[in-house]
């Protein structure tokens, strides 16, 4: 994983953006049927979904998933063709999370840290593989491919939800080191109830709606190192992030 600040700003913010360019369709996909009232649903899909009926991005590939009782499911197919790109989400916001616990001497220095640095690690990196497992899988022809799509989903809701519990303590620990910009460690720390708040006020879509939002917290350093992001240490003064390539 390159150490790049630059590579790791870029990386963030094209996944924040990726989150924000698939998560409606992909809500809208989820929650439509024929004759679908989009007012009765979610503030995001009750914006969005009526445009993207009527462009048929929601019907994409009409034909080619059908139900036993002969039903045309060509939503489901559309479902397929969004999902497998969410993988990067995940994927694109790792540059930025290995540039954030590398980039200062002693930003994880106790055995604490450390462990919690691991736990989000191994947490973002079995959610992009179970996400990837669950979309590209069920593509596989018969029975196959339902199974590795209930694996990598069932492996991507656990691994949310421990990346959620290393996200929030991880930011605690960056308010504490001053390694990023203190709102977006605030952010971090409270992406716990920005989630709820999300599944609540836009969509109950998931893990969209809890991923996203944390895309966008890691995505807002992303820029603050693109604009010569300065980080604050303990102790006082403040320290220039280098953001040409290394």
């Amino acid at each position: 994983m390159a150490r790049s600040p630059r590579l790791a700003a870029w990386s963030s913010v094209a996944g924040g953006v990726i989150g924000l360019a698939i998560t409606p369709f992909m809500a809208a996909v989820w929650a439509y049927e024929p004759g679908v009232v989009w007012a009765d649903l979610s503030l995001l899909t009750r914006v969005v979904g009526p445009t993207l009926e009527s462009w048929g991005a929601l019907t994409l590939g009409s034909g080619r998933v059908v139900a036993e009782d002969g039903t045309v499911l060509a939503e489901s197919f559309a479902y397929e063709v969004y999902g497998k790109v969410f993988f990067l989400v995940y994927l694109l916001m790792m540059p930025i999370v290995y540039w954030a616990h590398t980039a200062h001497a002693g930003a994880t220095s106790s055995r604490w840290e450390s462990w919690i640095w691991r736990v989000l690690w191994t947490a973002l990196t079995l959610a992009c593989v179970g996400d990837a497992v669950s979309y590209w899988g069920i593509s596989v022809p018969g029975d196959a491919g339902q199974t590795l799509w209930g694996l990598g989903f069932a492996v991507e809701i656990v691994a949310v939800l421990g990346l959620l519990a290393a996200t929030t303590l991880y930011g605690v620990i960056a308010l504490r080191q001053g390694v990023l910009p203190r709102a977006s460690s605030a952010l971090l720390v409270g992406v716990v109830p920005i989630a709820v708040l999300t599944l609540i006020g836009v969509t109950p879509y998931v893990p969209n709606a809890v991923v996203v939002p944390m895309s966008l917290i890691w995505a807002s350093v992303g820029v603050w190192l693109l604009f010569g992001g300065r980080s604050s240490r303990p102790g006082g003064g403040r320290t220039p992030v280098a953001v040409n390539p290394s």
